[in-house]
Formats: structure tokens, sequence, C-alpha cells
């Protein structure tokens, strides 16, 4: 089986320049030019092939829910051979993605358990990792893209399922991080070291998704590492200072507080710097861009 190929550009019409002109789009976040394309397609033959192409654009714009309908349209033929089983990978990805997690963690599993060549099982395992997490099933999902991590033949191995994966820990441990409450007594430098950890552990793996060139999962692991820096800025400063405190007292904290705040803009800022060049340099046209380059715009105002 060669699942890799099915993933990375669904079904292939060699001769077909249309379809390369689709997947060239998608590879710049212009899916609704992907889709015009794909429309005319399904005019023209509406295959299960057309389908799956258009099932897998609207799952690179986000549309889950609509991706979906069509995937578990095809899904209920089971169809044999590759075909049938990317279908079903697809869909689980999908599933996933809508909260889903049942549906999306059986048929992983089930998957398991076929003929698969080594290098498939492994972006299976990916795959069933990163829906783990998102299932609340962190522990377990994160032990088992771990493990699959370092069973990888080489550092681009499935680097989007490695990047999906990542970013499904990132957004645990982002998760964790802003949960950290943080308050003016005498715990408030260890809850803002715990909350600190949390943040640099995420970006260790947001600097290994960086490395992997997938621009979507680059561009949302960018954003939410710095949107999690302003987080923190904006809890620190919101803190009320103790009213037992001294003028004097009040003053030293708020200064000690402001030099801490004002790092945690300053590299935040830095991030969607980063992002905005990479998308640009990328001719990025999804909406990530726009997003993060308004927040970058705010961002430098407000400092």
């Amino acid at each position: 089986m060669v699942l890799w190929f099915w993933l990375l550009i669904g079904v292939v019409w060699s001769s077909d320049n249309q379809v390369d002109e689709v997947h060239r789009l998608q590879r710049q976040g212009q899916y609704v030019e992907a889709g015009v394309i794909l429309r005319g397609m399904i005019l023209d033959t509406d295959s299960v092939d057309v389908q799956f192409e258009w099932a897998r654009n609207l799952e690179l714009q986000g549309k889950y829910e609509a991706a979906a309908l069509v995937y578990d349209d095809l899904y209920k033929h089971r169809f044999k051979g590759d075909f049938g089983l990317n279908v079903a990978y697809r869909r689980a990805l999908v599933l996933s993605n809508i909260g889903r997690h049942n549906e999306a963690l059986r048929t992983l599993r089930r998957m398991r358990w076929r003929k698969l060549r080594p290098t498939d099982r492994r972006a299976i395992l990916l795959a069933l990792g990163a829906a783990e997490i998102m299932a609340g099933k962190n522990r377990k999902g994160m032990l088992r893209v771990e493990k699959a991590l370092a069973s990888l033949e080489t550092p681009t191995e499935w680097s989007w399922l490695q990047a999906r994966a990542r970013m499904a820990i990132c957004k645990e441990l982002l998760h964790l991080a802003q949960n950290t409450e943080l308050l003016l007594d005498e715990n408030l430098n260890a809850a803002m070291d715990v909350r600190a950890n949390w943040i640099l552990t995420a970006e260790r793996h947001i600097r290994m998704i960086v490395q992997l060139q997938e621009p979507d999962y680059v561009l949302q692991s960018i954003e939410s590492l710095a949107d999690a820096l302003v987080l923190f800025h904006d809890d620190l400063v919101s803190l009320p200072p103790p009213v037992e405190l001294t003028t004097t007292q009040q003053a030293l904290l708020e200064e000690r507080l402001a030099q801490h705040s004002e790092m945690l803009l300053e590299k935040a800022l830095g991030y969607y710097q980063l992002a905005d060049r990479f998308g640009s340099d990328l001719d990025w046209a999804g909406p990530e861009l726009k997003r993060i380059q308004s927040k970058k715009q705010i961002l430098q105002e407000e400092m």
C-alpha cells in the first residue's frame, strides 16, 4: 500500500493538468482557487476520485464538517484496496478535528491491523496518537506520538503527520499553561515558573514543526505560541496588588511584573514577525497569515 502518496496528494491523474494545478494552488494556501477548478471537474465527471479531492480541499480549508459529509458518503461504499483505505484514513483525521473522537479512534485502531508497510504503520500510529490527545487521552497519546517519532527512519518522514501530532501536543501544553493560575501571593514565582515551563516545552515542539516546513502547521503553531505569551502578559498585568503592601512595595512589585510582562510581549511580537515572514515568503494565501499580520500590527501599536 502506498498510503504516503495518497495522503499527500490524494488521487493521482498523471495526465491531468487540472489536478496538478489544484495541488500547486493548495501548496500556497489558495484553496478557494483550487475549489473553482475542482467544481468544474465535478461538473465534467462526478467520479469518486474527484469527490475525494473535493473533500480533501474542504479539509485543507478547515471546513471539517463539510469534508466529513463527503468522506462519510465515500466511506459507506467500503471501497477496496488503497482507495478505500485512504478514504477511511482521511475520514478519521477529519472526525478527530470535529470532535467525533470515538469514531476516529475506532477507525484508526482498526487500520493498525491491516497489512501495511512499516512506513505506513508509523503513519497510522502518529495519527492515532494525535487523535488520542485530541480526545483527552493525553498521556496515552503523547507516549504513542513520542514512540512513533522515535521510530521514524528520517527526520522528514511523514512530515505533515509529524507536524499534526506535535501540534496536538502543543495545544495541550499551552492549555496547561493557560490554566496555571497566577495569584499575588508567596506562590507567584513558582506559578510563573510552571507556566513558563509549559510554554517552553511547547516551544521545543514548535521549533521542530518549523523545521518540517509544513506551512499550515508552522503558521498555526507559531501563532498559538505567540498568543500564549500575550495571554501570559495580560494575566500578569491584570493582577491586583495586595492591599497590605505599602505604596513603595506596590511600586516595586509593579515594576518587577512590568519587566516580566514586557519581555513576554517582545517575545510574542518576535514570533508573530517570524510567522509573517514565513507566510509572506511562501506567498501564502490562507487566512492564517492575514490574522497573524493583524495581531502583529496591533501588538506593535500597543508597544
